[in-house]
């Protein structure tokens, strides 16, 4: 029999993302999913084409046995993100490293700031801007978000967010999603999503607590790493 990792549900949601993460186990594991597709949801979904194109590529990579011993022991790890390409000479792998944040409600003295500050460093190259946040607990409700990255850009979310909602951005747009995984809309913005270049990074994040209930806000930076490549 061979080596199976369970059920993995393509929605009308469903991103690139979370198929190359499924994509990136089965093939650590060499193993395959139960993939629930159902039609209605194949043709709501706008990426079906792109989605179905990612499982035959990292299909073709771990039935061709192209990765190392290091990169399976990697791609095993559900924590690590991966992008696959192919090209007429060789295949590309790009790895993706993780920055995550938390920000939980503070007792401060009256006057005092009630944001989060955080810094790290991009050790790769200039890229698009790559994050999500995401509301984490059982219920209750956050409103007024906001983020400001290095100063200059702010990203104001006006409203009352609930537990599991998330708010994710590609680098081209920033799309809210509700507990579900189910898109909500797309936010607009006053201006241009700015790049991240290399180098140290400093970002504030802050929010209102109208509930009891507390949530805490995760914040997550995703940067990508150059190719390995892996010759045919």
């Amino acid at each position: 029999m061979p080596n199976m990792l369970g059920w993995f549900l393509l929605s009308s949601t469903t991103t690139e993302e979370g198929i190359e993460w499924m994509m990136a186990r089965a093939a650590g594991y060499n193993a395959g999913f139960a993939l629930v597709a159902r039609y209605k949801n194949l043709q709501k979904n706008p990426n079906t084409g792109k989605l179905l194109a990612l499982v035959k590529l990292w299909q073709e990579a771990y039935r061709s046995k192209i990765f190392s011993a290091d990169q399976i022991t990697r791609l095993k790890n559900p924590e690590n993100d991966f992008h696959l390409e192919k090209t007429n000479e060789n295949w590309k792998l790009y790895p993706f490293k993780k920055y995550k944040f938390e920000h939980e409600k503070k007792d401060l003295q009256p006057g005092e700031p009630t944001f989060s500050k955080w810094e790290f460093t991009n050790k790769e190259a200039e890229q698009p801007l790559n994050f999500t946040l995401t509301f984490m607990g059982k219920e209750g409700s956050i409103s007024n978000p906001w983020i400001e990255i290095d100063g200059y850009f702010k990203l104001e979310l006006p409203g009352e967010y609930e537990a599991g909602n998330s708010v994710v951005c590609d680098g081209t747009s920033i799309k809210m999603y509700n507990k579900k995984g189910g898109f909500v809309k797309e936010i607009s913005l006053k201006q241009a999503i700015p790049s991240l270049k290399a180098g140290k990074h400093t970002m504030k994040f802050d929010c209102q607590f109208p509930e009891e209930k507390e949530l805490t806000s995760r914040f997550i930076i995703k940067t990508m790493s150059s190719a390995e490549l892996i010759s045919k």
